[in-house]
């Protein structure tokens, strides 16, 4: 895998592509990566997290988060989901909300635990 540079075109701004192998050319994005995050960053995610996905900020818009899921999966062919990051109930809500998407974006989802 090799990272995109930013504004690659025909990517839709993925994070990676796959350079060997079956999935050679796919693009990759990933999700809760903690890498660059803090631990104050993280125990945010994780304390607004129920409310980011089930709550719009605006009539007929999707929650922020549940529009952050659909932003990824239409960036990449694959979506890493760093579920080291999310408490037990957060994940569930992942879950929850991934299960009533369609099969082809749910099969989009790989989650690293």
């Amino acid at each position: 895998m090799e990272r995109l540079p930013e504004g690659t075109v025909g990517t839709a701004n993925a994070d990676f592509v796959i350079t060997t192998g079956p999935n050679k050319g796919k693009t990759v994005d990933l999700m809760y990566t903690t890498k660059n995050l803090k631990q104050v960053e993280i125990d945010g995610i994780n304390k607004f997290y129920e409310k980011n996905m089930t709550v719009s900020r605006e009539a007929g818009a999707l929650p922020p988060g549940q529009d952050q899921i659909i932003k990824h999966l239409n960036k990449a062919d694959i979506v890493l989901v760093d579920f080291s990051v999310l408490t037990p109930k957060n994940q569930q809500i992942f879950m929850g909300y991934v299960k009533t998407l369609p099969k082809s974006q749910q099969d989009k989802i790989i989650i690293l635990r």
